[in-house]
């Protein structure tokens, strides 16, 4: 764990409130994990898959929903905000649910602070042909919303 000097009191004492100890055996399969180098290239591995997700996501995000909805780059993460660009953001949200699909709105992790309307969407857990699929048919469902005739 990393964490601030400060605080490590803390966390020591929620450990030891927790387990006094992680098992022995536990801590050497992963530290034998590790010098074998499997945690690395298990890494380099999902780096790919999610770079993979991320493009495909950006890309459809850009054909079907670009001139409703824009993304900032995706340069790391699962998960990115997307900002509508008009309309109100619990109507899209709704229309998504009345179909199946959970649409985070970013209003929903406000307290206090007002965000201009936007969605926070991950895609790190679907394939690409998913990410297309879901995409697109958002794009179908929130024809209503924009008024067009795609």
């Amino acid at each position: 764990m990393v964490a601030p000097i400060r605080h490590l009191p803390a966390f020591w004492e929620a450990k030891e409130t927790a387990d006094f100890h992680s098992p022995a055996i536990d801590q050497e399969v992963l530290a034998e994990f590790m010098r074998e180098g499997h945690f690395v290239r298990q890494l380099r591995k999902m780096r790919a898959i999610y770079a993979e997700h991320a493009r495909v996501f950006a890309s459809s995000v850009q054909e079907e929903w670009g001139d409703f909805i824009s993304l900032p780059p995706l340069v790391a993460g699962l998960n990115v905000v997307g900002w509508l660009q008009r309309g109100r953001d619990s109507d899209y949200a709704r229309l998504a649910a009345e179909h199946g699909y959970q649409i985070m709105t970013l209003s929903r992790y406000c307290v206090n602070a007002k965000l201009p309307p936007g969605f926070l969407f991950g895609f790190g857990v679907c394939p690409p042909a998913q990410i297309r699929r879901a995409v697109r048919k958002l794009a179908e469902i929130w024809k209503p919303l924009q008024g067009l005739a795609r």
